[in-house]
């Protein structure tokens, strides 16, 4: 069985993965790490790459090549990201904007990918819900293990 140790300590359980996801097989998968205490990013041998939401026990398919995203792929990520890590912690856009000192359309705006925040407010959500920084930026495998 294949462990990896999580951000809060508990454990990835690979066989559970597998046994959640029949059409996938161990052998297919060349690496994985978390990118966030609830999120796996996981690089098959054939190229294809998903983060795995341990939440929603779900995959998402990765279509960017490498770090390098354009701005409208890093808005689409970013905004998916925040959507997410907000609903998991029932954080309203209220509150979000409170905390912001901001309005709600603006983080309306940037739960839709229209607006991306600047990196200060962006460490100031990562802080609210409890997310390392890191955890909104795509980080492609390959580029952590190559560096």
């Amino acid at each position: 069985m294949i462990e990896i140790t999580r951000i809060n300590s508990a454990k990835f359980n690979m066989d559970y993965f597998l046994s959640q996801h029949p059409i996938i097989k161990e052998d297919e998968i060349e690496s994985y790490m978390y990118v966030s205490p609830y999120d796996i990013f996981i690089k098959f041998r054939d190229g294809r790459k998903y983060i795995y939401d341990q939440t929603g026990n779900y995959l998402r398919y990765i279509n960017y090549r490498d770090n390098n995203l354009t701005e409208e792929e890093f808005k689409r990520e970013f905004s998916h990201r925040l959507r997410t890590y907000m609903d998991r912690h029932y954080i309203t856009q209220e509150f979000m904007a409170d905390c912001l000192k901001t309005t709600q359309a603006m983080i309306s705006r940037y739960r839709n990918g229209l607006v991306t925040p600047s990196v200060y407010r962006i460490q100031i959500i990562a802080d609210i819900l409890h997310y390392p920084l890191e955890s909104f930026f795509y980080i492609d495998i390959d580029h952590v293990y190559n560096a």
